[in-house]
């Protein structure tokens, strides 16, 4: 028991001085410690790097491409989209101005939505073959009626796959333009240095962190 509340007193205490270590002697938000705040603009650049890319995946007409292939770019762009929520809570964690963080919420609310119709659709892009190699068995237990309704089915999951990633098409594409301008007021607002941060990380992003980007994204050694 004498451990228990040992181990108990040392995380509280643990958990104090980390608390510390990150904000020092703030009372408030505006006054986070400015160790934490320089995380800013990599963290934007990195984040703003990836979602780019996630939406040149979207791009075209992804139904003229084989079903395995265009699954495996759903795929690819849910994984990027999910690094993409990941980096923006930290970013959000890095905050002190209200009116930042309720627009870094609103892109994350934004990403979530993206990424889970995406999600939708990649599972869909095979389900009917998946319930189609499973026929005889789905027929013992369901009876014979259900080959009818899977052939029913069939042009069923196709439509909504169709429907579904075209949504997620428009949906970025009508975000395109107050993404790019959110972007470019943040970056105008940067001083020279860090200016310099956001579009060093954005382009080590851009060109070292997705060789494949149609596998899920690993970042570089030392990244």
């Amino acid at each position: 028991m004498a451990i228990a509340r040992f181990n108990k007193t040392s995380l509280a205490r643990m958990s104090q001085m980390l608390w510390h270590l990150t904000r020092g002697d703030a009372k408030s938000p505006n006054q986070i410690d400015y160790l934490v705040k320089m995380n800013l603009p990599p963290l934007l650049g990195r984040r703003n790097a990836i979602f780019s890319q996630a939406a040149r995946l979207l791009k075209g007409d992804l139904f003229a491409i084989p079903d395995l292939e265009r699954q495996t770019i759903l795929n690819s762009c849910v994984n990027l989209l999910d690094e993409a929520i990941n980096n923006t809570e930290a970013i959000i964690m890095t905050l002190s101005n209200a009116d930042t963080a309720a627009r870094e919420h609103q892109l994350h609310t934004f990403f979530v939505m993206v990424r889970d119709l995406v999600e939708s659709a990649a599972k869909l892009t095979t389900f009917g073959d998946s319930l189609e190699k499973d026929n005889r068995a789905m027929i013992k237990f369901f009876g014979s009626d259900f080959n009818k309704s899977l052939n029913k089915s069939q042009t069923t999951f196709a439509s909504c796959e169709l429907h579904i990633v075209s949504i997620a098409q428009q949906m970025v594409k009508d975000a395109e333009k107050p993404i790019k301008r959110y972007w470019q007021y943040t970056i105008g607002s940067f001083n020279q240095h860090s200016a310099q941060r956001y579009q060093h990380a954005f382009d080590r992003t851009t060109a070292i962190y997705f060789t494949n980007a149609l596998e899920k994204p690993t970042p570089p050694e030392g990244w």
